[in-house]
């Protein structure tokens, strides 16, 4: 999980998750996934939608 802040607070402002390796190596896209934003003293949260396996034709 990687958080940013504010350097001037100490402030959480972004939240966000991203796959490595034992290394510490980031994989997959190397994109990190938001979850939680504070924008205006609003923090957003990314629910996570509930799985739905896959139909099998």
């Amino acid at each position: 999980m990687l958080s940013y802040v504010k350097d001037e607070t100490g402030e959480e402002v972004a939240r966000a998750h991203t796959f490595q390796d034992p290394q510490g190596n980031i994989l997959a896209s190397g994109i990190p996934d938001p979850k939680r934003l504070l924008v205006d003293d609003i923090i957003y949260i990314v629910e996570a939608k509930p799985f739905a396996p896959c139909k099998r034709r």
